[in-house]
């Protein structure tokens, strides 16, 4: 028993071994095949090699090759975006090496890629100067309006981002975000066909989509100070189909013994058996319409939008059995979908049980409040 243990201990192994080295072998043969065209791709496939093996001369060789292409191409690439002042894409070049370069380094391997230390904050800080005199521009040519405002405030935005705390760029971000900034306040809404319970909803749900978004410059407020008004227009729709029956019947063929032939054979007979019931169904259907309209104090549209929801609900029962009730067997003749409906009238939903039920779905994934917060979520925010 022990020599067998050894002998399957040892075939497990080298099949390890063996999957081990095929992974390998597929991980750098998928290096060289897209080495040409994302080289960043290339080496991370090197990574998974030498995690598993961090001594694998081929995969350090390689590394080391393509590492140095991909520095070679990104200092190409930084002194054309450097020429041209295109310091953002610049950046955005250096940025990628460093992440190839800190992947790397987290692996139990030796290797490095050459990366010039001076190059991304030199870069970066051209970048903000370059997109503070943008803001600054934008900024000092008065009036400025709103929209003006927001491309100056993106503009001082993106300098700290570059380099956090440039200049006063955060006072003049707050400063142009204010000029900017949409308060919005809830107006009138009109409502049709009852609609008027599902208002409070509506604000509720719109406000804390947009509030989570968190657009940069929208915030819905409170009347006083406010600069824009939201409007909205409900319409409910209804149908109900009211009760309908139909009687229907089913008859099954069936066999019983009457008697034995004069060979002691027993005889059958066929007979049918019939049953009747009258189904009925109600069906009710409910839709909503939504439109929602900002304007500012001018009376300018800034954003509107529209959506629609529906729903429906259906009952139904059967009763009024009749037809061979006298035979056992009766039964067996009421297919089982009609055996298992409800023998009692029970009402589909009304108008409002089914708005309701809309109203509570409605800010969901996909549905019209919740595209309302995001389309105004993109339309008062900037990249």
């Amino acid at each position: 028993m022990r020599t067998t243990l050894r002998l399957l201990s040892a075939g497990l192994m080298a099949a390890v071994v063996l999957s081990s080295g095929c992974a390998v072998s597929k991980n750098i043969d998928a290096a060289k095949q897209v080495r040409s065209k994302n080289p960043h791709a290339s080496i991370e496939f090197l990574a998974r090699v030498l995690k598993d093996d961090p001594s694998n001369g081929e995969a350090i060789a390689l590394t080391d090759e393509i590492g140095k292409e991909i520095a070679s191409a990104a200092d190409a690439k930084i002194r054309d975006f450097e020429a041209s002042k295109k310091y953002a894409q610049a950046v955005a070049v250096a940025d990628r090496v460093l992440a190839t370069r800190d992947f790397v380094a987290k692996g139990p391997s030796q290797v490095d890629l050459f990366v010039d230390e001076e190059q991304r904050p030199r870069l970066a800080a051209l970048a903000a100067a370059q997109f503070y005199k943008t803001g600054d521009n934008i900024a000092s040519a008065k009036p400025v309006s709103p929209k003006s405002a927001m491309k100056a405030a993106v503009a001082f935005r993106r300098s700290l981002g570059f380099v956090p705390g440039f200049k006063d760029s955060q006072k003049r971000y707050e400063e142009t975000r204010e000029l900017a900034m949409t308060r919005v306040r809830f107006g009138k809404f009109n409502c049709k066909s009852g609609t008027d319970f599902l208002v409070d909803n509506f604000k509720s749900e719109l406000k804390g989509i947009v509030g989570d978004l968190g657009p940069e410059f929208l915030e819905i407020s409170g009347p006083k100070n406010s600069n824009a008004v939201l409007t909205a227009d409900i319409e409910g729709g209804f149908r109900d189909s009211g009760w309908k029956s139909k009687r229907q019947k089913n008859t099954v063929t069936k066999s019983r013994e009457v008697g034995m032939d004069d060979q002691g054979n027993t005889l059958y007979e066929e007979y049918d058996v019939t049953a009747t019931w009258v189904r009925y169904t109600r069906k009710t259907n409910a839709t909503i319409s939504l439109r929602y309209m900002i304007k500012d104090s001018q009376g300018t549209q800034l954003s509107t939008g529209n959506g629609r929801m529906k729903m429906s609900d259906m009952k139904e029962y059967v009763s009024d059995f009749g037809g061979d009730t006298s035979l056992d067997d009766y039964e067996d003749a009421i297919p089982s979908d009609v055996s298992s409906m409800p023998k009692n009238r029970d009402e589909p939903a009304n108008a409002q049980q089914l708005m309701e039920r809309m109203s509570e779905k409605w800010g969901k994934k996909g549905e019209p409040i919740y595209k309302f917060g995001h389309k105004i979520f993109s339309k008062f925010s900037a990249k």
